[in-house]
């Protein structure tokens, strides 16, 4: 998503932050020095027309509240709004390093929560990589879901959706998603279909697999420039929901510190690399090329 960043360069970046309070601010009362701690990067004014609606994230100051300079810094000063509202303390079992999934945990209890799933329903997940892994770990062990369909083209990213539960874990480069899904479920479809790639084409197979009524949650956002033809008469017959979700707000980080501090669910062997900071760039090139699951940068 190099298009995402470019327009904003330079910039420090950095978020899902975990680190120790080592100096105050005026009037600071609810936290004391070496207090460890989850930095959310943004919080909403938590009063305007969109946040009393609960859409956070459009809040105008949701962006404008955050955390200097960026997240990969050896110190970095956090927002009063974001003191106030979104930093939480990491209980004695959450180590620096596993709080850090707070934030992408939160991000996939808010998109869950759009699929509308009932326990026993089925589930698709385009895309095994972390997120797509906190989607299993989810439907399973909070959302009861009964049966869950992965596609991913990595070999090692199918393995861990098998080791996290997933039922039927298909390689697109030799299965078709849609037929496969259409196997699963005798041929009705899927409850819903998440899908965690940059991809205008993953999109279409998640309508194409979603019975009647289904929900397809887009979670990852294809490239500016990319289009996608529709049939607005079969989408209306059939009345499948067509969903976006966008990052996270205070509210999920704390159902999120939740279920990892009382191990709910148990992601721990998702973080696969720590790199100190000097080698940030080896972190980078890590990441994009695939290799590995949550790749961290630490300053210790």
């Amino acid at each position: 998503m190099h298009w995402y960043r470019k327009k904003a360069a330079p910039l420090v970046l950095g978020h899902e932050i975990t680190g120790e309070i080592v100096e105050l601010g005026n009037g600071v009362e609810d936290f004391t020095l070496g207090d460890r701690v989850f930095i959310h990067h943004h919080i909403a004014c938590l009063t305007c027309n969109y946040c009393v609606h609960g859409d956070y994230i459009h809040c105008s100051q949701f962006s404008k509240n955050r955390i200097y300079p960026g997240g990969l810094a050896e110190y970095i000063k956090v927002s009063s709004p974001i003191v106030r509202g979104d930093v939480l303390r990491l209980p004695d079992n959450i180590s620096y390093e596993y709080g850090t999934l707070i934030e992408p945990l939160a991000c996939c209890i808010k998109g869950m929560a759009k699929t509308k799933l009932r326990p026993g329903d089925s589930l698709g997940i385009i895309g095994a990589g972390p997120i797509g892994i906190i989607n299993i770990e989810l439907a399973k062990k909070v959302f009861g879901v009964g049966k869950v369909i992965v596609s991913d083209m990595l070999e090692n990213r199918r393995e861990y959706a098998e080791e996290y539960g997933a039922q039927v874990i298909v390689n697109p480069s030799e299965r078709s998603f849609v037929e496969a899904t259409r196997e699963l479920t005798d041929g009705i479809g899927l409850d819903a279909v998440i899908v965690t790639v940059s991809s205008s084409h993953a999109i279409l197979e998640g309508i194409e697999s979603v019975r009647n009524g289904g929900v397809v949650i887009i979670f990852a956002p294809p490239p500016p420039d990319a289009v996608m033809t529709l049939n607005p008469n079969a989408l209306f017959f059939s009345e499948k929901w067509l969903v976006s979700s966008y990052t996270s707000s205070h509210i999920e980080t704390r159902e999120a510190l939740k279920l990892l501090s009382s191990d709910t669910v148990d992601l721990r062997n998702l973080i696969t690399c720590t790199f100190e900071m000097e080698k940030a760039a080896k972190a980078f090139q890590m990441a994009e090329a695939r290799e590995g699951m949550k790749i961290l940068i630490t300053n210790r």
